[in-house]
């Protein structure tokens, strides 16, 4: 299973604001196509399934997956993980969760 990232050249106008410089493809770990049909029907049955490979549908405290190793580019993370190391976030919560946000006008106004 792939997906593309695109990465723009900064003078072609595609992209909004943050402007990114190749294309690089994303390779999913292959453990999602070989459990599809049984994850998806977990999930609509509202059951807990578990793979010996890492990839497990839960219930409590509410539904969710946990996909180990999700994407299999090293490379790619790291460049991910330099990206948003590099934005500014600020915290948001309410009564049920709490998350941060990357700043935007909003945010840093304090009006959400």
């Amino acid at each position: 299973m792939s997906s593309k990232r695109v990465r723009s050249d900064p003078g072609n106008g595609v992209g909004g604001k943050r402007q990114l410089k190749e294309r690089e493809l994303v390779e999913l770990n292959s453990l999602l196509l070989e459990t599809k049909e049984r994850v998806s029907e977990a999930w609509s049955r509202g059951l807990e399934y578990s793979h010996e490979k890492g990839l497990a549908v839960g219930t409590q405290p509410f539904a969710h997956c946990v996909i180990s190793n999700v994407i299999q580019r090293h490379r790619l993370l790291e460049g991910l993980q330099n990206e948003l190391l590099q934005m500014n976030f600020c915290e948001k919560s309410n009564d049920l969760y709490q998350f941060k946000q990357v700043r935007k006008r909003l945010c840093e106004a304090k009006v959400w």
